[in-house]
């Protein structure tokens, strides 16, 4: 009978015990995490880094810039284009390379069509990069013609509450 008895406070000892080292696990690493503060200030770093950027416009928001570029495109006049770049970002080598790029193609032939023209945006540091895939077709239309292949780069930020056209850029697609 005093073995049952034993047996008995012993058990719930147990479990204090087994919940004792559990509540002490639990703590132990919460204790040493406390005076280690590597977690608070990447939790502060992030939102600071983001505060300085307004938010990414969208594929949708930079709609209207995108369709005036296509429009441009049709004039066949690369010095156009740089028009819809903001101020110092119509004299950068890459949007300047695009200009003389695109005259070559189109070589002051009219009229100028577009077709197979594709969209792809992603957002990044506060900016919207675009990446256009173009088919340029100069001169009258000619049956089995593929036209000229153009990509073209353009990076659109939030300024002023409106869209704006940052930089530009291209290569043969």
């Amino acid at each position: 009978a005093a073995r049952g008895a034993d047996s008995a406070p012993r058990p719930p000892q147990a479990m204090e015990q087994a919940q004792g080292p559990s509540m002490v696990a639990t703590t132990a690493p919460a204790a040493p995490a406390g005076p280690r503060p590597a977690p608070a200030p990447a939790a502060t770093i992030t939102p600071v880094a983001a505060a300085p950027y307004v938010s990414a416009p969208t594929l949708a928001d930079a709609q209207p810039l995108l369709t005036q570029l296509l429009q441009l495109l049709e004039t066949g006049s690369g010095d156009q284009l740089l028009r819809l770049l903001e101020g110092e970002a119509r004299h950068a080598p890459q949007a300047r390379a695009l200009s003389r790029h695109y005259e070559q193609l189109v070589q002051g032939v009219r009229p100028i069509r577009l077709s197979q023209v594709e969209f792809k945006g992603e957002s990044r540091e506060g900016a919207l990069l675009v990446t256009g895939r173009i088919r340029l077709h100069a001169g009258e239309p000619t049956i089995g013609s593929p036209g000229e292949r153009l990509l073209i780069k353009a990076e659109f930020v939030t300024r002023g509450g409106g869209v704006m056209l940052k930089g530009l850029s291209g290569t043969p697609d």
